[in-house]
This record gives C-alpha cells, structure tokens and sequence, in this order.
C-alpha cells in the first residue's frame, strides 16, 4: 500500500506542473464587426527561450492571438475599456502593469494610433508585450492613404504612427523603472501590423548601432527582439543597395516575420512602385500560385476556420470561388481568356496597372513623379473619403460596404450593361457621369449619417484621376480588371482575403499545437514563383513535372489543370511554383520570357533563354 502511494505521487506532481502554465490553452476576446467574438490559443513562456531570427510557429500562433486581442473592444462603449480584450488577454498569460497610451481611451482621428503594452518577468528576462490597435479604429483609416513625399522614403501615415509607438515604449519602460536585461514582444495586424514593423525595423537598427533606445540602464538585443507583423500594408522605404537588394529586406532585420496571404490585397499597398516595402522577412501562406503540395495545409485551415465562433458571421471560405471575368461583345462573361487566375494574381495585376496606367497616366508620368502625383492630386480626397465614412463611427461604412450595395444595386436594376458600353464605347466622362447615381444609392442605402452629395464627388474625383487610364485601357481591350469588381462573389472573395479569423486559421495550422501534421517547409513560404510568357496564341506548350503532364496546350487550346495562367491577345502567361522543376516545350519559333517573383528585391528576375525547350 505505501509503495502505491510512493509511485502515485510523482504522478500527481506531474500533472500540476503540466497545469501550472506549460503547453497552456487560454481563451480570449477580439472583435469582428460590431461585436465581440471569443476563441482560444495557446501560450507558454518557452517560446521566448530560441533565438529572435528563427521563425518560431508557437510564438507566431499566440501573436496572431495577441494582435486579434488588441483589437478595439465593440462590446465596451466606453472609450476608457476599449482595449478590455487585451488586458484580459495579457492578464491571462501572467502579464502585468497593463498600460494604454491617450489615444485608446478616446475616440479616433484620422491621424491617430491606439497603444497597449504590459510586462512579465521571465527567467532573468523582463519582456516587454506592445501592440496597437489593428482594428475598429473609423477615422484612423484615412491615415493609410496619407503616403506623402517624404524626403525619407516612409509612408508619412504609418511612420508617424510608429514614432508614436516608439515614444510610447520608451516611456512605458522609464516609467515601469525596468532595467537590465530585457526582451521586447510586438504583434500587430493590418494598420497595427505596418506601425509595429517600421517600429521593429527603426528599433532594431538603433539596437544593431548600440544606440541604446531605452536608456543606459536597459539591455536589450536583436536577438531578444520578437516581431511578428500579419497582413501588414507597406509603408518602409525601397530603398536598395549596390547589389540592387532591398536594404530593409537584409540581415540586419531577419528577427521580423510579416505572415501574409497572397489573396489579401491590403499587403499590395502601399505599391512598391511608388517605392514601399515592409521591414523583414515576408512569409506567405501556401497557395496554388506558389506551391503544389499545399492541400493539406487548406484542409487545416480551413478546419481551423470554419470553427471560429464567428463562422456563421463570415461565412464559408470564399476565395476559391473568385471568378475572373472578361467582355464578349458589351455582355459580362465567365472568362473564356483568362483560366485559373488566381484572385491573388488578379490583384497583383490590378494594383500594379493602378499604378502604371493610372497614376502614371499610362506611363506618360515617371514613376519617381508618381509620389507627388499622388501627394498633390488623390491623397486629400481619399482622406476626405474615409474620414467622412468613419466620423460618424457607422461601422459598416467601410469602402467595402458601399461597393458591395453599390453592386446589389446594379444587379437588381441592370445597369451594369450601361456601365460596359461606357468603358468600351462613350469613353471615361461618361463613365463617371453614369457612376455617381449608383454611388449614391448605395451611400443612401446604408442609411450613414454622411454628406452623400460630397462622399459622390470626392470618389468621383478619385475615379477620374486614377481611373482615367485604366479605362483607356479597356478601350485598347487590354486588360479587364475594373468588370472584376463588378460582382457581389468577387467583392466577397475579395474582403474575405483580409479577415483577421482567415490569417489566424492559416497562421493556426503551421502549429503543431493545432493540428496533427503542420505545414514545415518555410522555405517555400517566400511567395516566389515562375512567369513564362509566350507571345503566342495558336501554338503548342507542353510542360512536364515529375513525369507528369501539368500543362498542355494545343493551338490555342484552355489548359485544363490547376495551374494558373491567363491568356490574353497577345499569347499566355503560365504561372508556376518556383521550387520544383519542369521541362519545358515551346513549339515552334515563337518568341517568349521566362522569369520568376523574387520576393526578396520585390520585381521579376529575367532567366536566360535556351531554346524552346529546356528545363527550369
């Protein structure tokens, strides 16, 4: 009887050393429209043990978790608990001296930026937890469009907002008298997402020069440095070296991860034509443009997904249902042009051609004008736009919910065949003239506390001067890109690709805390993939992989498989994953370019060509 009791009691202590904070599954509060959802994670102090630089899926799942938390409180009208969710969130995992700045506990301007941070000790370590608000902040998203033409190269908007988060550090650290070693924790997403990587990036150069950022009294490295940014816009300077690689991208800031999904077009923005980057090392999500063996990822995923609480709200995963569309005649039609082109490849294209064809006006404006360009012409109306849609803190005022009524609108009293012949016929000014009555049904139809006439005019504006290249473009037949939003499945899919619960479902099954049999192979997360153009459109294209035919082309023919490719007037633009091989068959003596997406300089590197059939 005494040796059962001898053998049960390390049993027993090894279960309340297992419930004691190691391996530990909390819950928490984020917001998703206009209420509060609740989900879990999983949070234990190891996962500051490694080394900053080394991607780490544990510290990156309870990253995305914290940044969702800081997210502004909708259940709480006070602007004094609206960072409620964070608080109890750090509380949670052993957080304390929980610490807002001004601007969380008042209502937002369109300049503003919401701050939070709390501290644990941690071994010999003090760490430092600091977010921002990455969503629910209204008139805070005119502050995304105020890119200026800084001397720096910095996004003005996110730059101001990260030396706000810097001071904000800086005094929450004097002010908590932490000294000695520490480690610093910073997690944001979209607009928190960018301030959080310029801020890493600034910090991390001062930590690099030993500048000392929080005093004498405070140490701290690189290497105990842990930042992780998801589905952040770009707001870093572009700037490259003598190699022609983009400096920010170095080694020098390899402890910043910025996990994106190549479907979400708000990481497109700011363009890095306008010369923006991000901070880091970008990380995408698996996806057909990129990858072939990415299935079993998706089906955890979207597992992981469809079980948040708020599923119901968001509904079924929609990107998969994204459909590019093209003209026969003046009708709107399911492409017979364009097969497989991913939402996330429609989007590149699109966002580029704004800026080449819109800003640029067709390339007639340099690209080092375009900046100003936009500084002197655009930016205050887009400003005017959003801080008009967010004043009266409406929150479905987003530019997404008036597109979407603006477009329930056009189906259900068929105009869209008006708008066609605009672009294709009657030329850009009739366009506009046609566009804003339904603008303005749609402003009408969310019922928003809003000047609707001035709302009309400001987009107007904006449409005119962006938009009148674009639709030149059209006349030329091309490209189709602006009939693409001229649909509720494709808006869906579309706002669908930047929900925080979707970036959390994918960032949830790279852990193996999550799921049985995590995506591992980072490598081939860089978002890098091959271009091969043949500027054809009656010859024959074959490519093998691993003995398997991937795509076969016969005089013109649709390529009936997975990979994505277009083809346009001129010939085909065949998109495929960059690390694996294949053989390649041109027929003929037809004239083509082969390249790939090198993530890293953020442009195509061109291949050399060697004949029409060779291997990659």
């Amino acid at each position: 009887m005494k040796l059962k009791r001898l053998f049960v009691i390390p049993i027993l202590l090894s279960i309340c050393a297992c419930s004691s904070g190691n391996d530990s599954k909390i819950k928490f509060s984020h917001q998703q429209g206009t209420s509060d959802y609740e989900d879990y994670c999983y949070y234990d102090d190891s996962i500051f043990d490694g080394d900053s630089t080394t991607f780490n899926p544990k510290l990156a799942s309870a990253s995305i978790s914290f940044a969702m938390a800081s997210f502004a409180s909708m259940k709480e009208s006070s602007y004094e608990n609206k960072s409620i969710n964070a608080k109890n969130f750090l509380t949670k995992i052993g957080f304390t001296d929980f610490t807002v700045n001004d601007w969380y506990k008042k209502k937002p301007e369109s300049d503003s930026i919401g701050l939070l941070a709390a501290k644990k000790k941690i071994g010999e370590y003090t760490v430092v937890a600091i977010s921002a608000r990455g969503a629910a902040y209204f008139s805070e998203w005119a502050s995304n469009f105020t890119l200026d033409n800084r001397d720096d190269g910095y996004h003005a908007g996110f730059r101001s907002a990260a030396d706000n988060y810097i001071e904000f550090a800086k005094s929450y650290i004097q002010d908590q008298n932490i000294q000695g070693d520490i480690k610093i924790w910073t997690a944001g997403y979209s607009r928190a997402g960018s301030t959080c990587n310029l801020a890493s990036g600034l910090l991390t150069k001062m930590i690099i020069d030993n500048q000392k950022p929080f005093g004498e009294k405070v140490n701290i490295t690189k290497e105990h440095f842990y930042s992780y940014c998801f589905e952040d816009p770009k707001g870093a300077p572009n700037t490259r070296n003598e190699k022609g690689e983009v400096i920010v991208k170095g080694e020098e800031y390899n402890n910043i991860f910025n996990l994106l999904n190549i479907n979400d077009v708000v990481p497109l923005v700011a363009m890095h034509e306008l010369g923006f980057t991000r901070y880091g090392i970008d990380m995408f999500f698996p996806d057909q443009l990129t990858m072939f063996n990415y299935e079993s990822h998706f089906k955890n995923m979207k597992k992981l997904y469809h079980s948040v609480t708020n599923h119901e709200i968001l509904g079924d995963y929609a990107i998969d249902k994204f459909q590019y569309n093209s003209l026969s005649g003046l009708k709107i039609v399911k492409s017979n042009s364009a097969h497989k082109m991913t939402q996330g490849l429609f989007l590149r294209e699109f966002i580029r051609d704004l800026t080449l064809n819109g800003i640029s006006h067709g390339g007639q404006l340099p690209l080092e004008e375009c900046l100003k360009f936009y500084d002197e012409n655009i930016q205050s109306g887009l400003r005017n736009i959003f801080k008009v849609l967010y004043e009266s803190e409406y929150f479905k005022g987003s530019i997404m919910d008036v597109g979407m009524a603006m477009v329930t609108d056009l189906g259900i009293i068929n105009e869209v065949d008006y708008l066609v012949s605009d672009l294709t016929i009657e030329g850009p000014k009739a366009f506009i003239s046609d566009f804003k009555p339904l603008l303005a049904r749609g402003l009408n139809k969310l019922a928003m506390d809003v000047d609707v006439t001035k709302t009309v005019e400001d987009v107007a504006n904006f449409v005119e001067v962006v938009g009148y290249e674009l639709f030149s473009a059209v006349l030329k037949g091309e490209f189709y890109q602006l009939l693409n939003w001229i649909s509720v499945d494709n808006l869906k899919s579309v706002a669908s690709g930047h929900y925080p619960e979707l970036c959390a479902a994918h960032v949830r099954a790279l852990d193996e805390q999550y799921v049985d049999n995590p995506f591992s192979d980072y490598e081939k997360m860089s978002g890098q993939y091959y271009q091969l153009v043949v500027n054809d459109t009656k010859t024959n294209i074959v490519i093998t992989h691993d003995g398997e035919t991937i795509v076969n082309i016969n005089n013109g023919g649709e390529i009936d498989n997975q990979i994505s490719y277009i083809k346009r007037f001129s010939g085909y633009e065949i998109y495929l994953p960059y690390y694996e091989h294949y053989n390649v068959q041109i027929g003929g003596e037809c004239d083509y370019e082969l390249s790939y997406w090198d993530n890293k300089v953020e442009d195509f590197i061109a291949i050399e060509k060697s004949g029409n059939s060779f291997v990659i």
